[in-house]
């Protein structure tokens, strides 16, 4: 006997209906829970990297990419993401500054030498390069 299974769209639409409306309850979740997130997923790092190197060894990335195309991201631009996206960069607001604080900090405290002729002015991009590869590597 077959097992008797709906269809993708009818599942599709149940999976929507009740994941749309349990967002109450995935907030409560991470708001009420004792578990560190960022310890379970440092604890788990070696799995990660063996995830990620399978992933590799199977062109996983560029099967998926190749599946979906460009058509599926620009749906989800338009479907979604845009609508995301202001309401996103106003709510990162903070991290934003937070995060840009430290780079602005080793831009303002950089000496450049005078200018040179146009064309000759490598040794003044250098320092900065220098210092921002600097702030990411041991900052």
């Amino acid at each position: 006997m077959a097992i008797p299974i709906k269809d993708a769209g009818a599942i599709a639409s149940k999976w929507a209906g009740r994941a749309g409306a349990a967002a109450q309850d995935y907030s409560n979740g991470v708001s009420q829970t004792t578990k560190s997130q960022s310890g379970a997923a440092i604890a788990a790092k070696n799995v990660w990297a063996e995830s990620v190197a399978a992933a590799a060894q199977n062109d996983s990335y560029a099967k998926g990419l190749a599946k979906s195309g460009d058509g599926k991201w620009r749906d989800g631009v338009a479907s979604k993401g845009s609508l995301r996206y202001g309401p996103g960069v106003t709510a990162g607001k903070t991290n934003y500054a937070n995060g840009i604080a430290p780079v602005l900090q080793a831009l303002s405290g950089i000496n450049l030498p005078p200018r040179n002729v146009k064309g000759n002015n490598m040794g003044r991009v250098q320092i900065v390069v220098d210092t921002l590869r600097k702030l990411k590597t041991q900052g």
